[in-house]
């Protein structure tokens, strides 16, 4: 992409934790998140790809308590979603990415409202074509005050939800799947 600033790096067996956004990609391609910890964190969303972010693998991680309320900040209150990769003023290349073997979940006993879902793949005007969604555990996010969305959003062409469990979340969690192909998903209470 034209907007290329980075490229090809990793992060692999890392505790993040105790920070605003976790992992911020802005102008890359070719990024892995590994085999992590990732969480608490006080932001809108735990990893996020803006202007362009593409060919980036999310494997393997457990993601705790992230997206919670800004303390200083009062329209960082709630999140977008765990992963979100888009850019609201449109422009910008995120496509190809593979997230899969993730677990999602929180031990706080405050729900955390959740705008767009776990997993948003493009917004506005961007597009995200091209992901692989697959065998990630959604869990544990109670919405005791209020609705959290734990949708898996896809906006694009080609985009695979497979095989991806969600459980114990709690009465008025909205799930589902919006993307090219959603099958062999489940939801158990």
């Amino acid at each position: 992409g034209g907007d290329e600033l980075v490229h090809d790096w990793t992060i692999s067996h890392s505790y993040l934790h105790e920070t605003r956004t976790a992992v911020h990609m802005s102008g890359f391609r070719g990024a892995t998140v590994e085999h992590s910890y990732i969480g608490p964190s006080w932001s809108k969303e735990a990893i996020i790809g803006i202007y362009t972010g593409y060919d980036v693998i999310v494997r393997n991680n457990v993601f705790v308590d992230n997206c919670q309320d800004v303390p200083d900040d009062p329209t960082a209150q709630g999140c977008t979603a765990e992963i979100a990769a888009f850019n609201s003023q449109g422009g910008g290349n995120y496509d190809n990415w593979a997230i899969y073997g993730n677990v999602f979940g929180s031990k706080t006993t405050r729900a955390i409202a959740h705008s767009d879902g776990v997993i948003l793949g493009g917004g506005g005007p961007s597009m995200a074509n091209g992901w692989r969604v697959y065998n990630n555990v959604i869990t544990r996010m109670d919405s005791t005050d209020g609705l959290k969305n734990v949708a898996i959003n896809l906006q694009g062409s080609d985009n695979l939800v497979f095989n991806n469990l969600w459980f114990d979340l709690g009465a008025g969690s909205s799930i589902g799947c919006s993307a090219t192909t959603c099958e062999n998903n489940g939801c158990f209470s």
